[in-house]
């Protein structure tokens, strides 16, 4: 069907109804059109039974003939196929089930056979024959105006419940991803729970021989002689990549390292992103072959003391990856307001949810890396340079299949010196995750 010969229909269809209110509007006018709120909503409810049981067909239906994709992906892919069967041809939303297969673990020809058989019928939206049917019944008896706005209305409501089904729908598939998105993850133990003894009942110290964390600067001339302070009671080395700071940033790093073996520097000719300092650093740590190697910033927001405890447990639970996480329980932030940590959490959770996965911190930057899964990172290939690093570097190492721990921790405002966030960043972090969420292949659980 031509783009033009769909306009003229629709607007064919618009005039039609137009004329029938029109002429029909006396006796609209005498119509009690009146509602009761709980009886509209338990239509809209009932409403939404049917495509809830549609979907219920669809998940054991494709189960029935083989497809091995997880139970979120499958609910995910009626989810969205359902709601753009209302695209006027009702082509898109079979097309799209054809060309989700590999996420439902299935042939094309087996989605198809689902598809195509009365099980799971799809039909274009708007208004279809039950609503002609109706207007055609009620119209000798109320007038064709009275008749068409009730099948207009009987057709909101069952949109409306419709709705309703695909954002349960969608709620479902979030969750079932979130159960099975790792099953590799061992449980976080609680924030407050005694740590690993050995047999006398000591604390274990975490192995820090070979590990190095990474520590971006620009213009950080204030923050670094406090933030070294911190940092050295860690036991760690510490690599602290200058952009050519106007501020003498890098001058200080030299005069601060002079003194102890356990800090270098690396000094970049210019500003051009911090994915590009960090890829630089990682570099230089991985030509030198730590095993272990960190990221995190500066100025003292995330706290140097939490990297004993994301060690550890890079260690003992055998992970590749370490996350600190300021959302999950134990974690936080502190002095910010509450307008800064919703516009945070909706970053995040936006990333999160175009890319399919299971973190709630994607952003934060403060991590541990076991150097042989960095080193398995084409860096050189990675599409941001940016703070949209930190995201990618994530989203890698979960399609990897990688092991990642997740650790609580408290978020707090820089001691010193300006945030280098700016709205140029803000749109290349947008930019590079809708790309990102193109990358293939997928896991088939994140969908």
């Amino acid at each position: 069907m031509s783009r033009h010969l769909r306009l003229v229909l629709a607007a064919t269809a618009v005039l039609g109804l137009a004329w029938a209110g029109w002429s029909q509007r006396a006796a609209i006018a005498e119509f009690d059109w009146s509602v009761d709120r709980w009886q509209l909503a338990l239509a809209v409810v009932l409403f939404a039974v049917a495509p809830l049981l549609q979907a219920l067909t669809f998940v054991l239906g494709l189960r029935r003939i083989g497809a091995t994709g997880p139970a979120g992906a499958l609910v995910r892919v009626w989810a969205r196929s359902f709601l753009l069967r209302y695209e006027p041809s009702g082509a898109v939303g079979f097309v799209y089930r054809a060309t989700a297969r590999e996420r439902l673990g299935t042939s094309t020809a087996q989605v198809l056979t689902l598809t195509g058989c009365v099980l799971v019928p799809l039909a274009p939206g708007g208004l279809g024959l039950r609503d002609g049917s109706l207007i055609l019944w009620l119209g000798a008896s109320v007038g064709a105006g009275v008749a068409t706005g009730l099948a207009l209305a009987l057709r909101l409501v069952s949109f409306a419940g419709e709705l309703v089904a695909i954002a349960l729908a969608e709620l479902l598939a979030l969750v079932l991803a979130r159960r099975g998105a790792s099953p590799a993850r061992a449980p976080l133990a609680p924030a407050d729970a005694a740590p690993a003894t050995d047999r006398t009942g000591a604390v274990p110290a975490p192995d820090r021989a070979g590990a190095i964390v990474v520590v971006p600067t620009y213009c950080e001339a204030e923050a670094l002689p406090r933030f070294v302070d911190r940092f050295q009671a860690t036991g760690l080395e510490l690599l602290v990549v200058d952009d050519a700071s106007p501020d003498g940033t890098g001058e200080l790093a030299d005069a601060l390292a002079a003194d102890r073996p356990w800090m270098h520097e690396l000094h970049r000719d210019a500003k051009d992103g911090l994915g590009m300092a960090y890829r630089a650093g990682f570099g230089w740590c991985l030509r030198r072959e730590y095993r272990v190697i960190g990221q995190m910033d500066a100025d003292l927001s995330h706290p140097p003391e939490k990297l004993a405890e994301m060690l550890a447990i890079l260690d003992e639970r055998d992970a590749d990856l370490v996350l600190a996480n300021r959302y999950m329980p134990g974690g936080g932030t502190a002095g910010w307001s509450r307008a800064r940590r919703t516009l945070s959490r909706l970053g995040c959770t936006g990333s999160k949810l175009v890319l399919g996965l299971p973190f709630d911190d994607l952003s934060g930057g403060f991590k541990l890396w076991r150097a042989t899964t960095l080193a398995e990172l084409d860096l050189d290939a990675m599409l941001s340079t940016g703070y949209a690093f930190q995201v990618e570097t994530t989203q890698l190492a979960y399609l990897m299949g990688k092991r990642i721990e997740e650790v609580p921790f408290v978020f707090s405002e820089r001691v010193a010196g300006e945030s280098k966030m700016s709205l140029a960043v803000s749109l290349e972090g947008i930019r590079v995750t809708l790309a990102l969420r193109r990358r293939n292949p997928r896991r088939p659980i994140s969908d």
